[in-house]
């Protein structure tokens, strides 16, 4: 309940997240959405439908679909961002630094390609924030920053730039002086809560009735409500 909101369901496009917080409840919600799905000559598929506890709670869900359990999983993937049973955002931060490695790996030739060199317009820096930043930073504005997500963000990021400019730890080059050459003027912490200004500025401007609204408010209005109790 978020400001006399129920939320108990997310959908976008045919990918639908069922919310609630008893087994009971969840069965009821699944079983009514089959129903209603199989009414207008759709089916689920119970091979792709998973369960997931989130909270300190460790345990399993017994959900049934057309007579079959369905699987639990304690990390799933939503719209491309992985949602953890721990509720921290520190795994999908994991995730997404392995998916730019494995996209820098991948650009190797480019950055070892003597014939496009960094120039006034940095050609390969481009690449970089084309190629691998859009992949890192994608549902960043959801993370919760931490120091030891910032640090392995940077440690990620200056592992990048070196490539780039070919040089190594032995050739004592400062990562200050690395940015600089590479011609980047913020860091991806700086990147990332960059965008988090941006989406907050959309959610301000949002509908009120759209749910990010409706919980940002609802969670704004709980805590000033708290204090006022506390005062």
């Amino acid at each position: 309940m978020i400001s006399g909101y129920r939320l108990n369901n997310l959908r976008f496009a045919d990918d639908i997240v069922a919310i609630c917080n008893s087994n009971q409840g969840l069965d009821t919600i699944v079983t009514g959405m089959a129903t209603e799905t199989r009414r207008m000559g759709v089916n689920i598929n119970t091979d792709k439908t998973e369960t997931q506890l989130i909270g300190r709670y460790r345990g399993s869900c017994a959900i049934k679909l057309e007579g079959q359990v369905l699987s639990h999983v304690e990390d799933i993937v939503y719209l491309g961002g992985l949602i953890s049973s721990t509720g921290s955002s520190q795994p999908d931060v994991r995730r997404r630094i392995g998916l730019a490695c494995d996209a820098v790996r991948r650009l190797g030739k480019i950055w070892k390609n003597k014939a496009t060199r960094q120039s006034v317009k940095q050609p390969k820096t481009k690449v970089y924030e084309t190629m691998v930043l859009n992949i890192l930073c994608y549902n960043s504005e959801t993370w919760t920053l931490t120091a030891e997500t910032n640090r392995q963000l940077r440690v990620f990021e200056i592992g990048c730039l070196r490539q780039i400019m070919d040089v190594t730890r032995r050739d004592h080059i400062k990562n200050v002086d690395i940015r600089a050459n590479c011609g980047i003027t913020e860091d991806i912490v700086g990147r990332i809560q960059a965008r988090r200004l941006r989406y907050f500025s959309h959610l301000v401007r949002m509908d009120q009735h759209r749910l990010p609204n409706i919980e940002w408010k609802g969670r704004e209005s709980q805590r000033k409500t708290q204090e006022a109790l506390a005062g």
